[in-house]
């Protein structure tokens, strides 16, 4: 895992294995909504479907996951998450806060660092973005919900396929 700032985030695909589409392009034509599940003890399994999806469609070398708000709730819950989010990242010798780099690249072999990276996206209900390295769309995830903002119908047909138990659905309309 390697931490990234807000402008290395936004460079880091041109600058990985030549992957293409910028994130700016990562936008895809249809979304398919997801709502976080409520239950914490749920939140495992969830996490682990979301990811499921990502490495059987996509066999990924990287993805990153780009923290764009983790200051909600109260100042001695936010600690709690952060705290497990910055431990993690000293052990790969990364002493900057999340303040100062946000996003996490992680690498095909990390996919349970990933994994427990985003779990606490979802237990803190923070907001982020997942980003697979070479695949045309992202990940949006707010509080309570994660869209997939995918390039067609294929796909899109897929996803629900994958996170039926979810009760994901299409977006009412295609993303402007």
């Amino acid at each position: 895992m390697i931490a990234l700032t807000h402008i290395e985030a936004s460079e880091w695909p041109r600058y990985s294995l030549n992957a293409g589409a910028s994130l700016e392009e990562r936008v895809g034509t249809f979304k398919v909504e997801v709502r976080i599940p409520d239950l914490k003890h749920e939140l495992r399994v969830f996490t682990a479907d979301i990811m499921t999806v990502l490495d059987e469609r996509y066999n990924e070398t990287q993805k990153m996951i780009h923290l764009t708000e983790w200051t909600l709730g109260t100042e001695e819950f936010d600690q709690v998450g952060w705290k497990a989010c910055e431990l993690m990242r000293r052990g790969y010798s990364e002493l900057r806060s999340l303040e100062v780099a946000p996003a996490q690249v992680f690498r095909f072999d990390e996919s349970i660092e990933a994994r427990a990276f985003l779990l606490q996206v979802f237990l803190n209900q923070w907001s982020a973005k997942l980003f697979p390295l070479t695949a045309p769309f992202c990940i949006s995830i707010d509080e309570e919900h994660l869209w997939f903002e995918l390039e067609n119908a294929e796909t899109v047909d897929y996803v629900i396929g994958k996170l039926r138990r979810w009760n994901p659905r299409r977006a009412t309309q295609e993303v402007q």
